[in-house]
């Protein structure tokens, strides 16, 4: 299921940019664009962004086209 608020937001022209990756890096179908944080950088968390399975922990949206995958503890 997708949630309506959208903590991020992506640009057409970004969405764009992320189909041509998949495209590029033959990413599988049904995968998504994580986007995330973990432990540590100079603010004591990194942003983690990369392509990856749904998992029953993520919440789910829609933007530009482009599934967006968020763990609900990021």
């Amino acid at each position: 299921m997708f949630e309506t608020l959208k903590p991020v937001a992506l640009s057409a022209r970004a969405a764009e940019e992320v189909r041509k990756i998949m495209h590029s890096k033959n990413i599988p179908e049904g995968y998504g664009l994580r986007i995330g944080v973990k432990g540590g950088g100079c603010g004591g968390v990194s942003l983690v962004i990369g392509f990856d399975k749904p998992k029953s922990t993520d919440l789910h949206y829609k933007i530009e086209g482009i599934e967006i995958l968020i763990d609900k503890k990021h």
